[in-house]
C-alpha cells in the first residue's frame, strides 16, 4: 500500500468523521439533467431510427449540452456564518456540480460530511440536512473532508472556508494549519474565503465549470 493509499485509508476509517455521501437519494428531487442531448434540427445525425421510424418523434439530430462540472467543498461551520439561501443559490448555478457541506456537531468531537447535489440532482431543503446531520458546531474534520475533494473526479475541486480549521474539541494548531494548506497546495485545490466570494468567481469564471 502506498502513502497515499495508506492516508486514504486512514480517513475512510476516520474515528471522528461520518460520510453521509450518496445516503440523501430518498430526500431529493429529480430535475432536468444539464448533460442529457438536446434533439433538434441541427447537428450531427446521431439518431437515424427516429427519423425512420413512424411512432418515432422525428428527432433524428442531437447536439450535446456542456455541463457545468466540478466539485465544491463548503465549510458550514459558525464561524462561516452561512444562509441556507446562499448554498441553495449556489446549487441553482451549478446544476451539474457535486456540492457537499461539512462541520462538526455540537459536542464538537465528531464532524460529518454531507452530499447536497451530485449527478443532476438535490437536496430539496438546505435547512431541513442541516438539521438532520447536526451541523451546528465547529470545523473538527476539515482534513478528512479535503482529503474526500482530492478524491473526487470531476474538476475543478473548490473549497469555500475561512481556513479556520480545528480538530477534535474544535481546538486547532499552527500544524493542523500548514497541513491542509500544504495538501491544498499540493492538489491543486482552489481555496475561496467566504460564499459570496466564491458566487462571484464562479460567475467570472464560468469556462472553468463547463465540459
Amino acid at each position: 500500500m502506498t502513502e497515499r493509499e495508506q492516508l486514504i485509508h486512514e480517513i475512510k476509517t476516520h474515528p471522528n468523521c461520518t460520510f453521509h455521501a450518496g445516503l440523501l437519494k430518498p430526500m431529493v428531487e429529480d430535475f432536468e439533467r444539464r448533460s442529457r442531448p438536446r434533439y433538434s434540427f441541427a447537428g450531427p445525425f446521431r439518431y437515424p431510427s427516429r427519423a425512420l421510424l413512424p411512432a418515432s418523434d422525428g428527432s433524428c439530430f442531437g447536439v450535446k449540452r456542456r455541463t457545468k462540472g466540478g466539485v465544491v467543498l463548503i465549510d458550514v461551520s459558525g464561524s462561516m456564518g452561512l444562509s441556507n439561501d446562499g448554498i441553495a443559490k449556489l446549487m441553482d448555478m451549478l446544476p451539474a456540480c457535486t456540492i457537499a457541506m461539512y462541520s462538526s456537531d455540537k459536542t464538537v468531537d465528531h464532524g460529518m460530511l454531507t452530499v447536497l447535489a451530485e449527478k443532476g440532482r438535490r437536496v430539496k431543503d438546505v435547512g431541513a440536512i442541516r438539521r438532520a446531520y447536526d451541523h451546528s458546531g465547529g470545523n473538527v474534520v476539515d482534513f478528512p473532508a479535503l482529503v474526500w475533494l482530492s478524491k473526487q473526479q470531476l474538476k475543478p475541486h473548490v473549497w469555500v472556508s475561512d481556513g479556520q480549521v480545528t480538530g477534535v474539541g474544535d481546538r486547532t494548531g499552527k500544524g493542523m494549519v500548514e497541513q491542509c494548506r500544504n495538501f491544498v497546495r499540493e492538489h491543486g485545490i482552489i481555496h475561496i474565503i467566504d460564499l459570496p466570494d466564491a458566487i462571484e468567481w464562479i460567475q467570472k469564471n464560468p469556462q472553468y465549470f463547463v465540459h
